[in-house]
């Protein structure tokens, strides 16, 4: 405390005019500041008061930060400076922690000092404080994509669960782009390595955007962190459609590539439900018309040559035989739509292997002459390998059909 007292004395000396920041402080920064390394102003909005006002005030509260603040930025003034220089920050930065103006010029001084890590500190200081919270925010995703070297210093604080976390993580623009969505992800990585809870609406626009841009790979691995995921995982995951059947019917819940998507429009529909203690129904239901695709999933496997085995509850052969699987590698469709009868149930098989990694695989309506509608209860999908140097993914248990 004497040392900041004597920083406070020593400036008052050098004052003749004065500006106070005492009004509440608009900004006009942006995310563009970060990446156009624009200069911003110091102490750029204030009222007048007279030296010997202001030295009347100093002795009387020389700790009082607007009053300290009022001092730096005359002498800031004074050499026309851009930046504070090392005892005008030491003095600032003992008491700005009790005002949001101060805050913001030390945030400035960081900006055009290029001191990121200052500007993360500010910003957070203000977002404690809920001030400019959209603007502010948007700064942090910048910094993130545009500084690597802060995102363990964001994770560090987002460990603290600070107020500005939810609007941190959710924010579009944090999605917005492959560069933002890879920036994310990194640091998503690092909050699941300080085992942070992390929430799907947090986590599922990242995977997503990795998994449309083709960052497989990064895509799988942030899902399987998200779900505590091992080495292999079902093919497909959920094949007995527990989770599907559990999700929430509500807009807010954002599925995952490696998770079933469910489709519904005109004429059709597929969706999920339990009852009771019952096994999990798929329930697909369609007209006949069109070839609308009911579920979908990004699948986790190397090329490999595949059949589908799919139960049901009294499921109809000829029925059967108006749907197909359909893996897509990039562009191209592999069609498994030869039916056969193995064990009770029914196999689709293709006369090709699927030749890339991971691809989606749909269940889809075939088109057909007539519009006859279509209705089947699916209880267990499940990919088999039939390549003789690939190991079978664990092929799940048969459940009890539905009454």
């Amino acid at each position: 405390m004497d040392k900041i007292r004597s920083t406070v004395i020593a400036i008052a000396q050098l004052s003749a005019a004065i500006a106070l920041g005492v009004v509440a402080y608009k900004s006009s920064v942006i995310a563009s500041d970060i990446k156009a390394s624009r200069r911003a102003v110091l102490f750029e909005t204030m009222p007048k008061i007279s030296l010997e006002e202001l030295q009347r005030r100093v002795q009387a509260m020389p700790l009082q930060p607007d009053l300290l603040h009022g001092l730096i930025a005359h002498r800031v003034k004074q050499r026309d400076a851009r930046v504070l220089d090392e005892s005008e920050r030491s003095a600032l930065q003992s008491l700005g922690w009790q005002s949001t103006v101060i805050q913001l010029d030390l945030y400035k001084d960081g900006l055009n000092r290029s001191d990121v890590n200052t500007v993360v500190t500010r910003i957070d200081g203000l977002l404690r404080r809920g001030k400019m919270t959209e603007e502010l925010v948007n700064v942090l995703i910048e910094i993130e994509q545009v500084a690597p070297q802060t995102r363990r210093m964001l994770v560090d604080l987002l460990a603290d669960k600070p107020n500005w976390r939810r609007d941190f993580l959710t924010a579009p623009e944090g999605f917005a782009g492959a560069d933002a969505v890879a920036a994310r992800a990194s640091t998503l990585n690092m909050m699941f390595d300080q085992k942070l809870s992390i929430k799907r609406e947090e986590v599922a626009p990242i995977v997503n955007g990795l998994e449309v841009t083709g960052k497989l790979d990064q895509a799988e691995k942030l899902w399987r962190k998200f779900h505590h995921i091992p080495r292999p995982a079902p093919r497909p995951y959920d094949p007995n459609f527990n989770q599907l059947a559990s999700t929430p019917l509500d807009s807010q819940h954002q599925t995952m590539a490696y998770e079933w998507r469910t489709g519904s429009g005109a004429g059709y529909s597929a969706e999920a439900r339990q009852i009771g203690s019952e096994s999990p129904v798929l329930n697909i239901t369609w007209d006949g018309r069109a070839a609308p695709v009911f579920i979908r999933q990004r699948l986790i496997s190397e090329p490999d040559r595949f059949e589908v085995s799919v139960d049901g509850v009294a499921l109809d052969p000829g029925a059967m035989r108006r749907i197909a699987f359909v893996f897509y590698c990039g562009g191209r469709p592999i069609f498994h739509d030869l039916v056969s009868r193995k064990e009770g149930r029914f196999v689709y098989s293709a006369n090709e292997p699927v030749t890339c990694a991971n691809p989606e695989m749909r269940l889809v309506g075939m088109p057909q002459d007539s519009s006859n509608p279509l209705e089947i209860e699916l209880t267990s999908i499940w990919l088999q390998s039939r390549g003789a140097s690939r190991p079978n993914v664990e092929r799940p248990p048969k459940p009890t059909p539905t009454k």
